[in-house]
């Protein structure tokens, strides 16, 4: 009797388990997550500044970390997280710089039960004012002055954010800063005190 070599055994391919793919799902979602939270703060103190206390702030964050989450897959890391994420910041609060808000600003309202000092007061109507007048400045006016006195930015690093050149970025700045001298002039002089 001749023997016949046995056929040599197949072993089964391993497919891939279902839970280490859910588990590298989870992970990404999960490390998305804290990244998220990680830079709320900063998108919200970023939209305040940029749109003023009169507006929609939670719908602005909401919206700007939905593009964020949208975003970050394809994050290569060219430049730091922090200028990828006010770069998205900066092209949302453009979308929320047309729109009317409903309620003005009181300042009043938002110091809560106890009447305010006189010098607490008239720092937060000038903060009123000043977001009122930062209100009639073109977005891209506004967004320089934002950026370069506010959160004090190079014009460089501003103009890299907003997508436009350091010259540009300049003129700007320097238009607003003008603009913003005559309203807040104006505004002055309309008040029953001063």
């Amino acid at each position: 009797m001749i023997s016949r070599p046995s056929s040599p055994t197949r072993r089964a391919k391993p497919e891939p388990a279902a839970s280490t793919t859910t588990l590298v799902r989870v992970d990404a979602q999960a490390e998305l997550e804290r990244t998220l939270l990680a830079l709320m703060p900063a998108v919200r103190r970023w939209l305040y500044r940029m749109l003023g206390p009169a507006a929609p702030l939670d719908d602005a964050v909401q919206d700007a970390l939905i593009e964020l989450a949208q975003a970050l897959p394809g994050f290569e890391g060219r430049s730091s997280l922090e200028s990828f994420a006010r770069t998205i910041t900066v092209r949302v609060a453009y979308r929320y710089f047309g729109r009317r808000h409903a309620a003005p600003f009181d300042p009043e309202l938002h110091a809560g039960h106890e009447p305010l000092p006189d010098h607490q007061l008239a720092e937060r109507r000038m903060l009123q004012r000043l977001h009122r007048c930062l209100a009639k400045l073109s977005p891209k006016r506004r967004a320089a002055f934002v950026l370069c006195a506010i959160e004090e930015l190079s014009p460089h690093e501003a103009a890299a954010l907003v997508g436009t050149s350091a010259g540009s970025m300049r003129a700007r700045y320097m238009h607003a800063r003008a603009e913003l001298a005559r309203y807040l002039s104006a505004e002055r002089k309309q008040e029953p005190d001063g």
